[in-house]
C-alpha cells in the first residue's frame, strides 16, 4: 500500500486529486488583492462552501482564494489548518457507498479573529481596507448572533463592546463593525457582508446585529452619524440573504477508518478543548443547494458556475422557508427527538422505522408544505422526496438523531413556530396534530429517559431553562413534571413565536405529552397511531 499525505495531493502526487490551478500563484494574487474574506471555518464551510471557491478555481473563473478568519474555536487554525498548509480534504458520501474524495487549496490565508492576536488583527484590517475586496461571508450558526439569542440581556460582553471605543472591541461582531468603521474611513468602500447561516432572513439578522454596534458606538461619539448612513446605503454596504443546504456531520471514525486503508495517513479525529471534532478532511453527503440574493456592490465571482442560484431577495426568502421551515430542518428535528427517544442512534436507521417515516411524511405533507409559495427556487414536493427517500436513508452517511437534537429550543421558533404563526393567519391551527406531538416528544425528550423506561442523555442545548424545567430526578410517568410551570413554558413567544396557551394548542400539548410519560411503549404507540391517519 502507497503512504500519502494531503501536502502530497495538493502537489499531484497523491491519491486524491487536487488543485488543478497553480496553488502558489493563488495565494500571492489574494494577499496583494483580497476579494473575499470568510469568517467561521468550521466543518460546515468546509463541506459547503470553500468548494464553491475550489470549483471555479479549478474552472480557470476566479484567480484568487478566501481568507479565513477564526473567531470562537480558536484551537482549529492550529490543529487542521496550519499543520496542511490551510488546506482539507473533502469527503462526499454517495448513498451506494461511493466516495469522493478532492484536496481543498482555496483558503489562502487562516487568522485568528481575537484581540490577543495583534497581529492578525492587524493583517485582517489591510485585507479588509483593499479597494478589491468583495465579500466578507460567515458560517458561525444562528447562536452565534447576539440578536438572535434568548439571553440577550445577560451577554455582558456585548454590553462592554457598546461602552468602548472600536480598536478595543472584543466580541466578534464588535471587531467585525469595527473593521468595518477601517473600510469607511479608507473611503466608504463597498461590500457584501454574507451569512450562510441556517436561519431566515440571515442577511437582516446579520446587518441589524452589525447596526446595533454602530448605533452604540454613535451614541458615545466614537463613530459618526455617516458610518451608519453608509452601513444602511446598498450601493455601498449589502446584506444579500442565502439559503444554503448541506448535511455535515462531524467527522466519522468509520471515513477515517476507509481513508487510511486507502494510505491516506493524515486521517486523525482531533477534540478540541471546546469540544469541537476536527479533522484534516470533512464528510458530507453529495446532495447540496445554494441560493443567494444577488447583491454584491463591488462584484463578486460567477457563482452561478458553481450550481449555485442567483435570486431576488423574495425568491431566496422564499426558497428558504421551503427549506428551513417546511422540507428538512422541522423534519429532521421531528426525527431526531423521536429517534433519540425510540432508541436510534444513526438517522439512516430512524428514516427507515416504516412509523417514523410516515410520522414525518404526514407532518410535512399536511401541515407544513401549505406554507411553501411557487417562487421557491426548487420544486418542494421533489425536494421532500430527495430528503425523505434518498438523503436521510443514506447509511454512509454518519449522522445521528443527538446531533440533530442540540440546541432544540433556538431551532424551535424557526422550525415549528413559523408553521405555527402561518396556520394562526389562516385558521387553521386546530389541524396541527403532527406540531402538537412533535413539542410534546421535545417535552418528553427532556425528561431523559427512552420510550423502554432507560436512562437517556440528552444533547447540549443552551437555554438552561428548557433543560431544567422538567428534569425529574430519574422518574418516569405523569407525576414527574409540573403542568403549571410547563404551561408557562408553552406561553412563551421566544420558543415557539406565539403563545400556544391563547391559540388553543397548550391543552393539547400537554395531554399528548401525558400519554407520552403514561407508560413503556407511549411514544411508539402515540407516533404509529399519528402516522396512520389518513
Amino acid at each position: 500500500m502507497t503512504i500519502f499525505t494531503l501536502k502530497d495531493c495538493l502537489n499531484g502526487i497523491g491519491k486524491y486529486q487536487g488543485p488543478i490551478y497553480n496553488r502558489n500563484t493563488m495565494i500571492r494574487e489574494t494577499a496583494e488583492n483580497p476579494s473575499w474574506i470568510h469568517v467561521g471555518c468550521g466543518n460546515f464551510f468546509r463541506a459547503c462552501i470553500a468548494p464553491l471557491a475550489e470549483d471555479l478555481l479549478n474552472q480557470g473563473l476566479m484567480t484568487k482564494g478566501i481568507i479565513g478568519c477564526v473567531s470562537h474555536n480558536l484551537d482549529v487554525v492550529d490543529t487542521v489548518y496550519a499543520p496542511y498548509d490551510n488546506a482539507y480534504l473533502h469527503v462526499q458520501l454517495h448513498g451506494d457507498g461511493q466516495l469522493s474524495k478532492q484536496a481543498i487549496g482555496c483558503i489562502a490565508d487562516i487568522l485568528k479573529l481575537n484581540l490577543r492576536y495583534s497581529h492578525d488583527l492587524l493583517t485582517m484590517r489591510k485585507y479588509i481596507q483593499s479597494p478589491s475586496l468583495q465579500i466578507v461571508s460567515f458560517c458561525i450558526t444562528e447562536k452565534a448572533y447576539p440578536s438572535a439569542d434568548m439571553q440577550r440581556n445577560c451577554q455582558t460582553d456585548i454590553h462592554q463592546d457598546f461602552d468602548t471605543e472600536p480598536s478595543h472591541a472584543k466580541t466578534l461582531f464588535g471587531i467585525i463593525t469595527s473593521l468595518l468603521y477601517q473600510r469607511f474611513i479608507n473611503g466608504k468602500l463597498p461590500l457584501a457582508l454574507m451569512s450562510f447561516d441556517n436561519f431566515a432572513r440571515n442577511g437582516d439578522v446579520l446587518k441589524n446585529t452589525i447596526i446595533e454596534y454602530a448605533y452604540a458606538w454613535c451614541s458615545k461619539g466614537f463613530v459618526p452619524t455617516d458610518f451608519i448612513q453608509y452601513l444602511r446605503n446598498p450601493s455601498l454596504i449589502a446584506f444579500p440573504w442565502t439559503m444554503v443546504d448541506r448535511i455535515t456531520p462531524l467527522p466519522s471514525n468509520q471515513v477515517a477508518q476507509i481513508l487510511q486503508e486507502d494510505g491516506y495517513c493524515n486521517a486523525e479525529i482531533i477534540i478540541t478543548k471546546k469540544c469541537s471534532h476536527v479533522a484534516s478532511f470533512c464528510n458530507t453527503e453529495k446532495h447540496w443547494y445554494i441560493a443567494m440574493e444577488d447583491a454584491f456592490p463591488n462584484g463578486r465571482p460567477p457563482f452561478e458556475q458553481a450550481d449555485v442560484r442567483m435570486a431576488s431577495q423574495h425568491q431566496v426568502e422564499q426558497t428558504e422557508r421551503m427549506k428551513v421551515c417546511a422540507c428538512l430542518n422541522p423534519v429532521h428535528t421531528a426525527l431526531a427527538l423521536s429517534g433519540c427517544l425510540l432508541g436510534y442512534q444513526r438517522i439512516c436507521d430512524a428514516i427507515k422505522d416504516k412509523d417514523l417515516y410516515n410520522f414525518v411524511h404526514q407532518l410535512a405533507v399536511k401541515e407544513l408544505l401549505p406554507l411553501v409559495s411557487k417562487e421557491s427556487l426548487w420544486d418542494a414536493k421533489e425536494f421532500l422526496s430527495e430528503v425523505l427517500n434518498q438523503r436521510l436513508p443514506n447509511k454512509y452517511l454518519p449522522d445521528s438523531p443527538q446531533r440533530i437534537a442540540c440546541d432544540t429550543s433556538l431551532k424551535m421558533p424557526i422550525r415549528f413556530g413559523t408553521a405555527i404563526s402561518w396556520h394562526g393567519r389562516h385558521g387553521s391551527v386546530h389541524m396541527l396534530d403532527g406540531i402538537v406531538l412533535v413539542i410534546a416528544l421535545w417535552l418528553r425528550y427532556l425528561l431523559r429517559i427512552d420510550d423502554e423506561g432507560n436512562a437517556m442523555e440528552i444533547s447540549y442545548d443552551p437555554n438552561l431553562e428548557c433543560n431544567s424545567i422538567i428534569q425529574n430526578n430519574g422518574l418516569y410517568g405523569i407525576d414527574s413534571y409540573d403542568h403549571s410551570k410547563l404551561l408557562l413554558l408553552l406561553q412563551n413567544k421566544a420558543l415557539f413565536k406565539e403563545n400556544l396557551k391563547e391559540i388553543g394548542l397548550s391543552t393539547k400539548i400537554l395531554s399528548c405529552l401525558d400519554i407520552l410519560a403514561s407508560n413503556t411503549g407511549a411514544v411508539r404507540r402515540a407516533i404509529a397511531e399519528y402516522a396512520a391517519k389518513e
